[in-house]
């Protein structure tokens, strides 16, 4: 097989990779565990075009726990996503919360809550909620409650110092990413 072919068929591997956190009553996204080697915790994808070198784990500024995920300058290129994938349950209430804390930034970092089909079948994205995080110097608590719709099985939570086409610079660090049901 030749190089391009294996590039191509990795390519398609990595951006098809769904890794989920199965929904109890929570689901907590931690940073810690990089089994593979990548730079990018277990868990989580980075999204096509993303360099490797701005997205890494960081286990000196951390919130809690081995190590937080940090997302490094992206004035050199269009966009930072890091994406995580968790099944929940239709028509229920959650609360996403993260902790989050920058160094010279120039705009908000988003987390973007994208509900699809527990089947994965359908007409792709079923509704969005975004989580806007205003850049704090220090570590600082961001939450966002949500209902999910009656399809709704699972969630696409992405990762983005991009809020709405501000080119984002800086540094952000993101840990303790939780997803809990509002009883």
């Amino acid at each position: 097989m030749d190089i391009q072919r294996m590039m191509l068929l990795t390519a398609i591997a990595l951006l098809c990779a769904r890794p989920a956190v199965g929904m109890a009553d929570e689901a907590t996204f931690g940073f810690e565990s990089d089994k593979d080697g990548n730079g990018v915790p277990d868990g989580w994808t980075v999204a096509k075009g993303t360099p490797e070198k701005a997205v890494a784990m960081d286990r000196a500024v951390k919130k809690s726990g081995e190590s937080a995920l940090r997302l490094d300058d992206a004035s050199e290129w269009d966009y930072v996503v890091v994406a995580g994938w968790a099944d929940v349950k239709p028509n229920t209430k959650y609360r996403l919360k993260a902790w989050s804390k920058s160094q010279k930034t120039t705009g908000p970092t988003c987390i973007y809550i994208s509900e699809y089909h527990a089947s994965g079948r359908g007409r792709g994205l079923l509704k969005l909620h975004v989580l806007i995080m205003e850049q704090p110097r220090d570590w600082k608590e961001f939450e966002k409650e949500f209902t999910t719709t009656e399809k709704t099985g699972r969630i696409k939570i992405e990762l983005c110092p991009v809020g709405f086409a501000i080119m984002h610079t800086g540094t952000v660090w993101i840990d303790d990413v939780k997803i809990e049901e509002i009883k």
